[in-house]
């Protein structure tokens, strides 16, 4: 016995020891330095014409959408970038704008560039929390204030102001250029679609594609000193069910055991109660393995040896419910419709689940567990007549695409962390991952804790010194993608 637990004691010691060395040599690499970006612009000219496109009320939401003000928008995207417009063939596919500034190489693969000029509504009866008009575009303490402005007409600003900057300084490309600009990112992505097939139906296959997606944070992860540049490598794919029952109807005074409500109530209980299984094979994964060298010693121990604690691991990041987000496919049980009075039984009874699929899954996937899950015959689970989309194809990180990105990204934030990262929302870039392996999400902004509520929320702004940096960043992204 004494051999026995003598031992237990050295495997579990030589366990130890393996596990904290491998933290121990979890370096961060060691890279030499980028350059400086060396453009510059003009910042306040910029803001002004990132104001006067908030300004567009360019809503696309069911009976929200007015045309007339995405005919301001074109017209005022004409007015503010006349040598992109005057360079470059405009084409209109679905909707959406498709620019094409022919390279003078054609053996060479173009390059995509997108940002979407629809915005979500502000909620009704909030107008007056804001500091400043959400349709204002004022100009105040630094900042452009409105909304859209941090989604996502900053970005699309950005980018025409650097292919207008590099065309006034003498720039032709040689890689073409296509810039892509959706209507109706935000409700659903048609124009995005109608873009890449026009393309694809041409045989294009793009040497890289780059939205919008993640971004540059500050302070917002927890336990992490530097910026973290956070790329979306891949996006969730979305899906909502469709779970009903039947019932006899009748008065409620002599209800059935359970009601057709009770019915599909039971079944979301189970689905709640049994949550898809938590991942690391997937870019939550290699986002972990990027930040290890910066985390406090405990979670730089789990990630170090995901042999041993990836259990830990994953129960410590599904914590708060961003974090479980990122390891899992979610279960969200978002609407319910039963009796159309509180005496009459129901004789059907529906809700609405949500999911986001986790890349490695898929809508039939995802349809098969949830039946699997209820269990109950008298429970029809189908597709709601709403968007369905699969998950995106993880991007490759060791391509040509991602290593143009990353150097554009240690040139604008060279003290940031990168980090291949998973994108929870649906972007217009999803659309493109059948032209190519590529495609990769992030706007060159810093954000910190105070400003993430602001996305789709009450005082979106940008910040006008951000704003020329990113014009800055796409002139270093079209100079070095030659």
């Amino acid at each position: 016995m004494k051999r026995l637990v003598l031992a237990v004691v050295v495997v579990v010691l030589s366990v130890a020891a393996v596990a904290f060395t491998r933290a121990l040599m979890l370096d961060a690499p060691v890279e030499p330095p980028e350059p400086p970006l060396r453009f510059t612009t003009d910042a306040d000219a910029v803001a002004k014409k990132l104001a006067a496109l908030v300004r567009c009320r360019t809503v696309s939401a069911p009976g929200l959408r007015e045309d007339a003000q995405f005919d301001a928008l074109y017209q005022t995207l004409a007015e503010s970038f006349p040598r992109l417009y005057a360079a470059a063939k405009l084409e209109r596919p679905g909707g959406a704008l498709l620019f094409t500034l022919e390279g003078s190489d054609a053996a060479l693969a173009p390059l995509v560039l997108m940002a979407h000029h629809d915005v979500v509504p502000v909620e009704a009866g909030t107008e007056s929390q804001w500091a400043h008009d959400p349709w204002s575009g004022e100009l105040a303490d630094g900042f452009v204030w409105g909304r859209g402005t941090m989604d996502d007409k900053g970005s699309l600003v950005a980018v025409f102001q650097a292919v207008e900057d590099a065309l006034a300084s003498g720039w032709k490309p040689k890689r073409t250029l296509l810039l892509v600009s959706g209507h109706d990112e935000e409700s659903g992505g048609s124009g995005a679609r109608a873009a890449a097939e026009l393309l694809r139906s041409r045989g294009v296959k793009p040497f890289a594609v780059f939205d919008e997606g993640m971004i540059v944070s500050q302070g917002v992860i927890p336990g992490v000193q530097p910026q973290v540049a956070m790329v979306g490598v891949s996006e969730k794919g979305f899906l909502t069910l469709e779970l009903s029952a039947k019932g006899e109807g009748g008065h409620s005074s002599m209800p059935p055991r359970q009601t057709a409500t009770g019915v599909v109530a039971a079944a979301i209980t189970r689905l709640e109660a049994s949550p898809f299984p938590n991942r690391l094979d997937t870019p939550t994964g290699q986002m972990l393995d990027a930040l290890g060298p910066y985390l406090p010693f405990g979670a730089r121990l789990a990630v170090a040896n995901q042999w041993l604690l990836s259990g830990a691991l994953m129960s410590k990041l599904g914590s708060t419910p961003s974090g479980a987000a990122s390891l899992h496919t979610t279960v969200a049980a978002t609407v319910f419709n039963g009796s159309v009075k509180d005496n009459v039984l129901p004789q059907r009874a529906s809700a609405l689940v949500n999911f986001r699929i986790l890349p490695g899954e898929t809508i039939e996937s995802v349809t098969a567990r949830v039946k699997s899950v209820v269990n109950d015959p008298r429970v029809e689970v189908k597709p709601a007549a709403s968007l369905q989309s699969e998950p995106s194809p993880v991007s490759r990180v060791d391509g040509p695409g991602y290593a143009l990105l990353r150097k554009a990204i240690r040139q604008s934030f060279p003290d940031a962390v990168i980090a291949p990262a998973l994108v929870m929302g649906a972007t217009d870039a999803r659309a493109f991952a059948p032209l190519s392996d590529q495609v990769f999400r992030f706007v060159p902004a810093t954000l910190g804790p105070s400003d993430v509520p602001r996305l789709h929320g009450t005082d979106e702004r940008a910040s006008v010194e951000s704003l020329a940096q990113m014009v800055s960043f796409y002139r270093a992204l079209l100079a070095d993608a030659e």
